[in-house]
């Protein structure tokens, strides 16, 4: 067996990150596999995922157990056994017409006050705006990227946190 071209990638999302572009699942070798772990109760649909995510395979943290994964790899493996080396993959991974969502710019301010330690008060004061003003921009960040409460819009700040 050779598999020097292919690799198996294991990963997580975190909440939102669905929505966002994700480079080194985009880069990686063509014929791999990719195994995304994930806490959503129901995935968004598939035009809404972003394009370097759709073809992989989505697995629920909530409802597979080890023998699952197990078997899921195992399944992979043999996948990749059978795909002769000079396959060449339909790949989805072009960003064209990719529905990855970004943020507005007032968004941006608002999650980089937030990055920063900011609260409500000094993010409204920097931006010359009243604090109910960021409250709702927060919440349409919210809304935009499937965020169901407070711990998983700071995970998902923190993630912007890492690639900006």
């Amino acid at each position: 067996m050779i598999f020097l071209d292919k690799d198996i990638i294991i990963a997580e999302v975190l909440p939102g990150e669905i929505y966002l572009c994700n480079t080194s699942i985009k880069n990686r070798k063509k014929n791999s596999s990719v195994i995304i772990l994930h806490s959503y109760d129901k995935l968004p649909e598939k035009e809404l995922i972003v394009n370097c995510l759709k073809g992989v395979i989505f697995v629920s943290i909530k409802a597979v157990n080890i023998d699952k994964m197990f078997e899921i790899i195992g399944h992979e493996l043999k996948r990749s056994e059978l795909l002769p080396l000079t396959q060449v993959m339909d790949s989805p991974l072009i960003c064209t017409h990719c529905p990855h969502k970004m943020l507005s710019k007032s968004q941006v301010a608002v999650a980089t006050g937030i990055i920063h330690g900011f609260d409500i008060g000094k993010i409204s004061a920097l931006n010359k705006v009243t604090p109910k003003t960021i409250t709702w921009h927060k919440s349409k960040i919210m809304e935009k990227y499937s965020l169901n409460n407070n711990y998983d819009f700071f995970q998902f700040i923190n993630l912007l946190k890492e690639r900006w």
